[in-house]
């Protein structure tokens, strides 16, 4: 049987932000990671294989990284800066890769500022950080360095399930809401709600999630039926 492919992904508006603070916010999350787990503590890179750094990174060698990402124009190659920063780092264990994904500092209406992580799907890492402490854990830490509008960790057979028509119709095994969701008082009380800055987390099950088990989606599918109806976008 195919192992369920967990992710995150928190997003959030236009936010132009300078290149060192998103420098500052990428450090802040690094060393919130390798407080949860050793998993964290090394990393590379995307296209930079073999040379490790081990967190924290020096600042000015997450900004380097960071200018690396920016986008530019195909005829002069200037900066396009409304499309902000973007870096992938990978973190190497002892039997997997985790993937993380950040693009930030972005402030054109067109294009969302992310936060993603692939979590790999099987291995002692896997049972190790595939837990639903870990999950919020790394949620927390998320909303912290990041101040999202939306997020959520789930799983791309959960997400299939689902279908969600947007990014912000999307429910998981755990799911962020900023304050700026305008009925967020309204939201299924079924699942386990915690609150998180502005705004609150909704976790689906204390156990380790599978798309499988009809109690878990049950509660994922009464989150998503609630962000379709607050969500102007699919309105």
């Amino acid at each position: 049987m195919k192992s369920e492919a967990f992710f995150l992904r928190f997003l959030w508006g236009p936010r132009q932000e300078a290149v060192e603070k998103c420098a500052e916010r990428v450090n802040s999350f690094l060393t919130a990671l390798k407080a949860i787990d050793r998993t964290f503590f090394k990393l590379h890179k995307g296209n930079m294989k073999g040379k490790h750094f081990h967190v924290p990174i020096a600042p000015e060698e997450i900004t380097r990284w960071l200018h690396e990402g920016v986008n530019r124009k195909d005829i002069g190659k200037a900066v396009i800066p409304e499309l902000g920063y973007s870096v992938t780092l990978i973190f190497d264990s002892d039997d997997s890769f985790i993937t993380l994904r950040i693009n930030c500092g972005v402030y054109s209406p067109w294009v969302t500022n992310v936060c993603a992580i692939e979590f790999p799907t099987k291995g002692r890492t896997a049972d190790r950080i595939l837990q639903s402490d870990t999950m919020i854990r790394i949620a927390k830490s998320t909303i912290n360095s990041w101040n999202p509008d939306h997020g959520v960790i789930t799983s791309h057979q959960c997400s299939d399930l689902l279908s969600p028509k947007t990014s912000l119709s999307e429910a998981g095994w755990v799911t962020y809401l900023s304050g700026k969701h305008r009925r967020l008082s309204e939201a299924p009380k079924q699942l386990r709600i915690e609150d998180v800055g502005d705004g609150r987390l909704f976790i689906a099950t204390s156990e380790r999630f599978s798309s499988r088990n009809s109690d878990h989606m049950k509660s994922v599918f009464a989150l998503s039926t609630f962000l379709i109806s607050d969500d102007p976008e699919v309105l």
